[in-house]
């Protein structure tokens, strides 16, 4: 984070932050099948690596000198990714067989990405992601010396999330399909803490949190994706105390 910030005669306190992003994510899985007369297992390594940024800026205005009300607004530009996803993968298979006179026999089959009769190579992809804005207003104070209140909303619309392949162009299919089944989540969070006697605090807050996601939400893997792992999960809305 790079920060820059003002105090305006104590009222007003203006504040910018340059956020950079560095990306590495990994994620390996096994999925077996069993099934009358054979079984498969499909191996995946999926990894993800690149890099991002956006900017913050954020205002706190005490509009009463008097007292220690608070009123917070803060936005997120949308963060720029440029990202490239690996991808590997492996399936083994056995089959069991029979023939009209009742014959049986076994045989295995096995094929990787990055064998001689497939890509002979861990398949990638470079794309762009530009991820949602976020915009968040808060509410403060102070009650006497001995309480301290605050309120909190917070706002983003994961369906204006955007993807772009490496030479620029939109990816159509992939944004449609986010815009099918991804929505805007809104969080809302509230906190009240107590002094008491000497330096001992109690503290209690609340976050709420809809679900990002809408109720049939599904992983599409179009036909010229890296990726075979089609594990997914969708967040429903959560309480948190």
């Amino acid at each position: 984070d790079f920060n820059f910030s003002v105090n305006l005669i104590d009222a007003v306190y203006l504040g910018v932050t340059l956020t950079t992003y560095d990306v590495n994510r990994n994620v390996e899985s096994t999925y077996t099948e069993w099934f009358d007369g054979g079984n498969y297992t499909l191996k995946n390594d999926y990894r993800t690596v690149g890099s991002g940024y956006d900017f913050k800026f954020g205002a706190i205005i005490r509009p009463i000198e008097e007292s220690s009300f608070r009123i917070g607004v803060s936005a997120t530009t949308p963060t720029v990714y440029n990202l490239r996803d690996y991808n590997s993968a492996e399936i083994n298979s056995t089959v069991t067989f029979e023939n009209a006179d009742g014959d049986m026999w076994q045989e295995s089959f096995e094929m990787a990405t990055d064998s001689e009769n497939a890509y002979d190579a861990i398949c990638y992809t470079d794309y762009t992601m530009i991820a949602p804005a976020k915009m968040n207003v808060s509410l403060g104070g102070t009650i006497g010396t001995s309480w301290a209140l605050g309120v909190e909303y917070e706002y983003t619309d994961y369906g204006t999330a955007v993807l772009f392949y490496d030479n620029g162009g939109e990816n159509e299919a992939m944004n449609n399909h986010t815009r099918d089944n991804f929505k805007s989540q809104q969080t809302i969070r509230l906190g009240v803490e107590k002094m008491f006697a000497g330096s001992f605090y109690t503290r209690f807050g609340y976050n709420y949190q809809n679900s990002g996601y809408k109720k049939d939400a599904w992983k599409m893997i179009p036909i010229n994706s890296v990726q075979t792992n089609t594990a997914y999960r969708n967040i429903n809305s959560t309480n948190n105390f």
